[in-house]
């Protein structure tokens, strides 16, 4: 879920075949207090929902990363972009997974008269 309104990030994912699911809800992007952000941009109420054995692959590189960039386009392909660095040399390098929604769910979604 991205929206301009809180809960603004909440990444949701469900594994039908053991019925295991993963919900993350990210802090407010403008509560000071706050450091999971350093930017957020979101003009809808946009909903998908993913399989989660798609995101457990990414969580390897998650844990070891130092930002993470995460975007979704109108359509629910969740794209995230990790930054890896490389102790031993002092450099890093990114990775990228991008998943595609299961489902979009349209009892959240804003109707036509909502999205400019």
């Amino acid at each position: 879920r991205l929206a301009p309104d809180p809960p603004r990030f909440r990444l949701v994912a469900e594994d039908p075949s053991t019925g295991a699911s993963l919900a993350v809800e990210m802090p407010d992007p403008d509560d000071p207090s706050s450091q999971a952000f350093q930017d957020f941009k979101s003009t809808r109420l946009q909903v998908s929902c993913y399989r989660l054995p798609l995101l457990q692959r990414c969580t390897k590189a998650l844990a070891m990363s130092d930002t993470t960039k995460v975007r979704m386009n109108a359509e629910g392909m969740l794209s995230l972009a990790i930054r890896l660095r490389a102790p031993a040399t002092g450099g890093s390098g990114f990775v990228e997974f991008t998943i595609v929604a299961e489902q979009i769910d349209a009892s959240e979604s804003p109707s036509q008269e909502d999205s400019q």
